[in-house]
């Protein structure tokens, strides 16, 4: 199973934010969000701001959710 397919597979079971996807695949997080993007750009993906405690500074978080195949 390549990095994608086992981010996939991972958003399957739920939405995750990148640094979940990060910590459960022990990939970087700048390749995470790199797949995620491509995912988000190809409709495979959603997503929506995140903030579950309030930030002072940095990207925003965002919640993945894998779209339902046809």
């Amino acid at each position: 199973m390549n990095q994608r397919e086992r981010i996939e597979s991972l958003l399957a079971e739920g939405p995750a934010t990148s640094a979940e996807l990060a910590a459960e695949t022990g990939m970087r997080g700048q390749h995470v969000s790199a797949y995620l993007s491509a995912l988000y750009r190809q409709g495979r993906v959603t997503r929506e701001l995140y903030q579950p405690v309030a930030r002072k500074a940095g990207k925003p978080a965002y919640l993945y959710t894998l779209v339902p195949a046809p």
